[in-house]
């Protein structure tokens, strides 16, 4: 397959809207629009009950929940597509939640000598330092048990160049507040969080398994040719809908520029990253629609071709990774799906009646294919 997308497939996505531009805008931003400015998030969302829609975007009566497993996404997101710079002297410290896995100590001199350490800076296989200590942050202790670390040398692998410290994006929970089995049931925790209240907070296992899942990224030759090798992160795309003439907009998690064209990228976290299970969560998540709406902004903001990868990982260990080209039939059914949406969204938007269609009526209930089979055969 080639690296681009076929022309024909880009120019129906293309077509589905005008008047395409760039905003600059936060995340917060971003998802605090308008109800009448549809994404694909809300689109889906319609999708499913034009009520759901109404009574979280228009009533707002129906309130978001910022749950620990949304947090960890958005800062697995930041943290994977925003480097923050080089490792060096001066941006390590003790303090950091950096510990991440045993490492041999290197073979030659180190590249920083400290009293009590030794720092080795690193870029193949993945960018960061290793680090020979006997002094460690209030993590380390439990860290070098859970990750069965050689207590004769103390050495690890200890960060990615471009890693975000403690006090970034996220607040470090010291093991102080925690229980003896590292649960978040103390009356120390409780203060703790109210101390940082609306700040997002990790404890060592959050950070290994974020530090896992970039890790794991990095080792993937395409996906880390797709995230780590340059580009622009969180990127907004704001258009006009042809059909409806209502206000859309995307948010490209990264695109770079490539060979006679750019190329767009939408990183993923999966239930299930095999290629037969993430197909199935791609079909049922609508992601062929969000594909068409991606690839038809981008087609006229972008100069050259287009093309598109989706990167997708595990959330639990072993955090498998993989990166999924798109057909061009995926984005033909993508813009259809999209036509569908849109269209029925405009009937809501302008009646003021949001109910799904077939509402109040009864559904049929079918018998699945293969139990009508066995029955056949009875």
């Amino acid at each position: 397959m080639s690296m681009f997308l076929d022309d024909l497939a880009v120019e129906r996505c293309r077509a589905m809207f005008e008047d395409v531009r760039h905003v600059p805008m936060t995340n917060a931003e971003y998802h605090s629009q308008d109800y009448k400015s549809i994404s694909k998030t809300r689109l889906t969302v319609f999708q499913s009950d034009p009520q759901e829609f109404y009574q979280r975007w228009v009533t707002r009566e129906m309130k978001d929940k910022d749950t620990d497993a949304k947090r960890f996404g958005r800062i697995f997101h930041e943290m994977t597509l925003e480097g923050v710079g080089k490792v060096g002297e001066t941006s390590w410290s003790h303090n950091t939640l950096a510990v991440f896995r045993p490492h041999p100590t290197p073979k030659r001199k180190p590249d920083i000598e400290k009293p009590n350490e030794s720092l080795w800076v690193t870029d193949l296989p993945q960018p960061g330092i290793i680090r020979q200590s006997n002094e460690w942050g209030d993590l380390d202790d439990r860290s070098w048990h859970l990750v069965g670390a050689d207590e004769a040398t103390k050495t690890a692998y200890c960060a990615f160049s471009d890693m975000h410290k403690n006090g970034e994006l996220f607040i470090h929970v010291p093991a102080s507040v925690l229980s003896d089995k590292g649960h978040r049931t103390t009356k120390e925790f409780k203060q703790f969080k109210a101390d940082h209240e609306g700040e997002t907070l990790f404890d060592f296992d959050d950070w290994y398994k974020l530090l896992s899942m970039r890790r794991r990224l990095r080792q993937h030759r395409d996906a880390n040719q797709c995230l780590f090798q340059g580009g622009v992160p969180e990127y907004t795309l704001i258009g006009k809908c042809v059909r409806t003439g209502l206000e859309v907009r995307t948010r490209i998690d990264l695109f770079k520029p490539i060979d006679e064209g750019t190329m767009l990228v939408d990183l993923k976290t999966s239930r299930d990253a095999t290629p037969k299970a993430w197909n199935r969560q791609a079909d049922s998540d609508g992601l062929n629609m969000q594909a068409a709406i991606i690839v038809g902004m981008a087609a006229h903001h972008f100069d050259g071709q287009i093309g598109f990868r989706f990167v997708t990982i595990d959330k639990d260990a072993p955090f498998r990774p993989e990166t999924f080209e798109i057909e061009p039939e995926y984005l033909t059914l993508g813009a259809d799906d999209y036509a569908n949406a849109i269209d029925h969204f405009r009937e809501c938007v302008d009646s003021g009646i949001w109910l799904h269609r077939g509402f109040g009526t009864p559904q049929r209930l079918v018998t699945p294919p293969a139990k009508m089979l066995n029955w056949a055969n009875v």
